[in-house]
């Protein structure tokens, strides 16, 4: 191969972190972390779907674990049976949904986490979410 069309493989299709910068003030006005890597979903988001909760949240963690705050990038199930009021089922059921959106995957289980390049996506989707149900 040579070196010019290795430079324009680079040049054009190699992404840097960059990607998920500038999505970081938007996932800012939802969430923060605290120094331990917990997320902590913001008051006035408070009451968005369960569904929203739980994306929030392993955004957050995602985060937190590529920041160094954290070791562990998943959320466990008993986790997510704490972030939201529901049964454990309809938890596992919204967590099944999240990942059938492609949002988050699993592969162990009983954890969840979100692939780093899906977070512009679940971005996108949150915001649509929050402004339809404002």
């Amino acid at each position: 191969m040579s070196k010019e069309l290795k430079e324009e493989i680079r040049d054009e299709l190699v992404e840097d972190e960059s990607t998920i910068s500038m999505y970081l003030p938007e996932i800012k006005e939802y969430i923060s972390l605290t120094k331990q890597g917990k997320p902590i979903i913001k008051p006035e988001y408070a009451s968005v779907s369960d569904e929203i909760k739980i994306l929030l949240y392993t955004i957050g963690k995602k985060l937190s674990f590529e920041g160094g705050l954290t070791d562990n990038p998943e959320i466990e199930n008993e986790t997510v049976y704490k972030l939201v009021d529901v049964s454990k089922s309809q938890a596992r059921n919204l967590l099944s949904k999240l990942r059938e959106k492609r949002f988050l995957y699993s592969e162990t289980q009983g954890k969840h986490s979100i692939y780093i390049e899906t977070i512009p996506r679940a971005v996108e989707y949150i915001k649509k979410e929050v402004e339809e149900n404002e």
